[in-house]
């Protein structure tokens, strides 16, 4: 009976879900963490190359709100793992505890909408609200101190139509969005350099933001062959001398205009 206990935990423990999103390495535990198509995140051991039976699967928001996880990150150092999807939640796990519940549920949307609504008081991009978020790509820093969150709106109302997609930054420790700004497309992937955030998504344009306490502004725009992307790589600080910067801001201004091919 013991026998036969142990078979089909270890059947369990080894079951990998149906589709996997996205991956994020926790080195100091030498666990993969894996955003299924089921709505969970999954620890995967990489040194017994087994899975670790531990998942968020028990309160997921994305589970919760019936759709996938795209997208993780994880703070090795703070034991912390970051889950986003379908619902425009993103959950904030303890992994130090039984993963029962998050401790905190971000609300991209609601950080969407405020900063939409502060956009247009100021005559900017924005509108009033409406649309479903959702959570395509998010990033920590080691410490777990910092989330940058990028993804985008379902069913948007005319007002949005233009702005599809959304970025925010959150203390996460507290739960509080430290600022957050529409964006014209949905975001896939994004990458952290220096303070520049270089994202791709649903658009034939690699956009670079500058960070700063109000939100989020498009500096540079650059057009791709390429229709869509779903990775961003850091890149070299070498590679983007200041006149090819000036190249790629005159390309395109943050209305979502970019010359250039984008086929």
């Amino acid at each position: 009976a013991n026998s036969m206990a142990n078979s089909m935990a270890n059947s369990r423990a080894s079951s990998i879900p149906a589709e996997v999103n996205g991956v994020a390495v926790d080195g100091s535990a030498g666990v993969a963490w894996l955003a299924g198509g089921d709505g969970s995140a999954h620890g995967f051991d990489l040194e017994a190359l087994k899975f670790t039976g531990k998942s968020t699967t028990a309160a997921s928001p994305s589970k919760a709100a019936g759709g996938s996880l795209h997208c993780v990150s994880v703070a090795g150092k703070a034991g912390r793992l970051f889950t986003g999807g379908e619902g425009g939640l993103v959950g904030v796990w303890d992994l130090r505890q039984s993963l029962e519940k998050p401790l905190h549920r971000l609300d991209t949307g609601a950080a969407r909408n405020a900063a939409g609504a502060a956009a247009k008081a100021t005559k900017g991009p924005g509108g009033g609200g409406g649309g479903s978020c959702w959570v395509g790509s998010v990033r920590t820093d080691e410490d777990g101190n910092w989330l940058t969150v990028g993804g985008g709106v379902d069913g948007a109302t005319s007002s949005w139509a233009a702005w599809t997609g959304h970025l925010s930054h959150w203390h996460a420790p507290s739960g509080t969005v430290v600022c957050a700004s529409p964006a014209p497309a949905p975001i896939y992937a994004f990458s952290h350099h220096d303070e520049t955030l270089v994202s791709v998504g649903s658009e034939g344009v690699v956009t670079y933001w500058d960070l700063h306490s109000t939100g989020f502004t498009a500096r540079g725009r650059a057009a791709s062959k390429v229709p869509a992307g779903f990775a961003a790589l850091s890149v070299e600080k070498a590679a983007l001398p200041a006149e090819e910067m000036d190249q790629m801001d005159a390309s395109g201004d943050a209305s979502g205009d970019a010359s250039g091919d984008a086929s």
